[in-house]
């Protein structure tokens, strides 16, 4: 099967985002998954990633393209991996066993403007614990209580200037 050329755009996306990122896999014409079927690798629509924030590539690319992916993998994450947009437990074959030490990530077409979509911190995906964790992880979540926090201590202090007269 040709090579799409979509890999190119992944790893650009990563590249930018992660300069740490190491392109462990690309292209491989004729790949074939464990499960028997055609992989997304063998089209030249996915990309394995590697490096010393393999937690913070699949958050990042789950936050902002989730919602686009045909399949983001990196076992760790357990039910918070992404099959078709949505949120997935891979289980066949030896996926699980063979994604412990990068991320796949695949789509069927380049990537746009990061969107994000279902499984975007701040919608729901019928798991209130999965919703937690996003929210938890997501930095943004973070920024926004320092910002809180900050602004509570200000009028802390101002309160306490004032009653002191």
């Amino acid at each position: 099967m040709p090579d799409s050329g979509v890999w190119r755009d992944l790893w650009r996306v990563v590249q930018t985002q992660f300069p740490d990122a190491k392109l462990t896999s690309s292209y491989r014409s004729g790949s074939i998954t464990s499960t028997g079927n055609l992989s997304w690798h063998a089209r030249g629509n996915a990309i394995d990633i590697s490096g010393p924030n393999m937690t913070g590539y699949f958050e990042w690319i789950k936050t902002n393209y989730g919602g686009q992916t045909a399949e983001l993998i990196y076992t760790p994450a357990g039910n918070r991996q992404v099959k078709d947009g949505r949120e997935h437990r891979f289980t066949g074959g030896t996926i699980a066993a063979d994604h412990f030490d990068h991320v796949h990530w695949a789509m069927q077409s380049s990537p746009g403007a990061p969107s994000g979509g279902p499984t975007t911190p701040g919608t729901s995906s019928g798991n209130p614990l999965s919703d937690a964790l996003a929210a938890i992880t997501n930095p943004s979540t973070w920024v926004r209580v320092g910002a809180f926090l900050a602004a509570a201590l200000v009028l802390f202090l101002v309160f306490a200037k004032i009653g002191k007269g």
